[in-house]
């Protein structure tokens, strides 16, 4: 059995086994949420790299993993954690009942312009849609604050992020 198969057999016993976990996409419809598709992360990163072959975005792949697991480590009894996923995409969303509370957005760098404008798009469009003014982005090390439509964007080195609530 190759690499691959083992992942199937792993996402297809994932509800008996919890070795990996199911994302579901944020809408405000839940008929529409239960036939879209859902993300999966797995519960640690050694077993991802042992079993998921490696690809050349996989840095990207294994921060967004690690900040999914810090999330679900923080998440509240009443909090629920999604995706956001329209004409772009948010990694992340923080929701608590109808109330986003926050956006949060992955990536492993964006010193390039196009990954940039790409990371904020969906961040942007998920704000808009939800409401939601708490906007973060998680770099490997990028640090600062940007506003974008008048709303604040905080750009968070990952060992920030992961040292502070």
């Amino acid at each position: 059995m190759n690499k691959k198969d083992i992942f199937k057999t792993l996402i297809a016993q994932k509800q008996s086994i919890y070795l990996v976990r199911k994302l579901d996409v944020y809408l405000r419809s839940v008929k529409s949420e239960i036939s879209l598709p859902g993300k999966y992360y797995v519960i640690d990163n050694g077993l991802r790299s042992a079993v998921i072959p490696l690809q050349s975005d996989d840095d990207g792949k294994q921060l967004e993993n690690t900040v999914y697991l810090e999330l679900l480590r923080r998440k509240g009894h009443s909090e629920e954690l999604s995706y956001f996923n329209e004409s772009g995409e948010c990694d992340f969303v923080v929701s608590e009942g109808d109330e986003v509370r926050r956006l949060i957005q992955v990536t492993w760098d964006m010193s390039d312009a196009e990954t940039r404008k790409r990371e904020l798009s969906g961040l942007l469009e998920a704000a808009k849609a939800t409401g939601c003014r708490d906007l973060t982005i998680v770099t490997r090390d990028e640090d600062g604050e940007e506003t974008h439509d008048g709303l604040i964007v905080r750009i968070v080195p990952v060992c920030r992020f992961l040292l502070t609530k």
